[in-house]
């Protein structure tokens, strides 16, 4: 069974990498957007600059999705729990 946030890494990671909103729920492709399943907050850290550099959120079904940023490479990654 695929969890709600493995539906929602997904789909981040297929169609809108570069710019999306976990906390809204949504994502830009193309100028389009793209909705994805959204979930409530459970932390959030952010650095001097104000970028959010780490996140968990968590979904309907009980799984977790957590974002982190690293400001060195300017990259994010996802995982799922």
């Amino acid at each position: 069974m695929t969890t709600l946030a493995e539906v929602t890494k997904s789909m981040i990671e297929n169609l809108c990498p570069s710019t999306f909103s976990l906390y809204a729920g949504y994502g830009l492709n193309g100028g389009e957007y793209v909705r994805f399943p959204q979930g409530a907050q459970l932390h959030e850290k952010r650095n001097d600059k104000g970028r959010v550099i780490n996140a968990r959120y968590r979904y309907a079904d009980g799984s977790e999705l957590v974002y982190s940023y690293s400001t060195a490479q300017e990259t994010y990654k996802l995982t799922t729990q």
